[in-house]
C-alpha cells in the first residue's frame, strides 16, 4: 500500500472551528471556504491548507491509477485513507504462496 492521507468532511471541520473560535490556531484570522476539494483554510498570515473531501481524493488517486484500500476513523473530524495501485497484488513468499 502506499499513501495515507487525512479527510474530514466539510460540515465537521466548519462546526470544529467555529466552536473554538479560533483562538487555538495562532492565527489572527482564519477563513474557511467550501470548494470542490474540500475545505480551505487560509490566513493572513500566510495559510492556505485544504481538508480534502473523500470523493476528491479517490477521484485524484483513481486518475493516477489508485484505489482506495482503506478508511479509518483519526478522532471526532478526521479520517484517514490508504491507497494502493489499483492493479495490486499481494506478495507472494519464496514458495509461491500468497
Amino acid at each position: 500500500m502506499s499513501s495515507m492521507l487525512l479527510d474530514t468532511t466539510d460540515a465537521a471541520v466548519l462546526q470544529f472551528y467555529a466552536s473554538n473560535g479560533g483562538a487555538q490556531n495562532g492565527y489572527a484570522a482564519l477563513d474557511t471556504s467550501v470548494t470542490d476539494r474540500g475545505v480551505l483554510f487560509t490566513s493572513a498570515e500566510g495559510l492556505r491548507s485544504f481538508a480534502y473531501d473523500r470523493g476528491h481524493l479517490e477521484r485524484m488517486f483513481a486518475s493516477a491509477g489508485y484505489a482506495l484500500a482503506r478508511a479509518f476513523a483519526i478522532g471526532p473530524i478526521a479520517a484517514g485513507y490508504m491507497f494502493r495501485p489499483r492493479d495490486f497484488r499481494a506478495p507472494t513468499d519464496v514458495r509461491g504462496e500468497r
